[in-house]
């Protein structure tokens, strides 16, 4: 891809009460330093400095019992695990995008990133603004921390032209006072590598809305702009972010798609997998040309 390309793909749709910004000017310096690899390839979390922890509840695969399995999605057994500690760090990085059926997770003091796909259909050319980004809610539809003021959601021009899934991110951006969001959440680090095991905790459409589970496994199949893995995932889980499970918490990937591979052989046999967006040099530009990023 040329720089020029770069430059067109990363241009930023923006929303802001309910009006649609474009982003005139290419950023020709921005699309050089991805295409030369001159971006950092990594950024640190940071656990929230005011929140208070919940203790942890005990897990369950289904809170009712039932399997709760989609044979699309569920790769072999569920092992989703409800998530009882919501507030718990990283959990409370966690958002339930209401009225958009999606995730996002702060990924800075003020910014969450989520998927594309969550906020803008390129085929009917319709924005879904969330009436809230609800941090740490779990089963109720109200959060533990301030509902955030939503300064503008912004999605790459690689995704509103092309739906081209390379470009499956977004962000958004808030600001309140007196404490940023982040600050009472803690926000995940980032890193454009895919080793170790991953972890995802979304709202799943398949329990009882919106309820936080977290599910876990590992890449399986890592290119330069997407990345195959064997987490269970259905829809609601979309616009969450793919992390490192151990130690710190390092977002490099945001949940996009479920594909599969068929072939022929006296029947027909198939293979299913999920994918997620990587986190690669352009998403690290994208986020960064927000403004919100710091």
């Amino acid at each position: 891809m040329t720089v020029l390309e770069i430059a067109q793909k990363l241009k930023t749709r923006l929303l802001k009460d309910g009006y649609e910004y474009i982003q005139e000017d290419l950023d020709m310096e921005t699309a050089e330093k991805v295409k030369k690899g001159q971006v950092p390839t990594t950024g640190e979390p940071q656990r929230p400095v005011l929140a208070v922890e919940q203790p942890l509840e005990p897990g369950a695969n289904t809170v009712d019992g039932s399997p709760g399995q989609d044979p699309r999605q569920i790769l072999g057994s569920d092992n989703r695990i409800y998530v009882g500690g919501s507030t718990n760090f990283p959990n409370s990085t966690q958002l339930w995008l209401q009225g958009c059926g999606c995730g996002a997770t702060m990924i800075g003091r003020r910014l969450a990133i989520t998927a594309a796909h969550c906020l803008y259909n390129p085929d009917t050319y319709e924005w879904c603004d969330p009436s809230a980004w609800i941090a740490a809610t779990n089963t109720a539809q109200t959060s533990p921390y301030p509902i955030p003021n939503v300064q503008v959601v912004g999605v790459p021009d690689g995704w509103i032209w092309d739906g081209d899934w390379s470009y499956d991110y977004a962000y958004g951006a808030f600001w309140n006072f007196p404490s940023e969001l982040g600050d009472l959440t803690g926000w995940m680090g980032w890193w454009t590598g895919s080793s170790g095991n991953m972890e995802i905790v979304g709202y799943p459409a398949d329990k009882p809305y919106p309820q936080m589970w977290a599910k876990s496994g590992e890449v399986t199949s890592a290119q330069s702009t997407r990345l195959k893995h064997n987490l269970d995932i259905v829809g609601g889980d979309s616009g969450s972010a793919l992390y490192t499970q151990e130690g710190n918490h390092y977002i490099v990937g945001v949940q996009s798609t479920e594909d599969y591979s068929c072939w022929w052989f006296i029947t027909w046999h198939c293979t299913y997998w999920n994918e997620a967006t990587r986190f690669t040099s352009a998403t690290q530009s994208f986020l960064d040309s927000s403004g919100y990023w710091y």
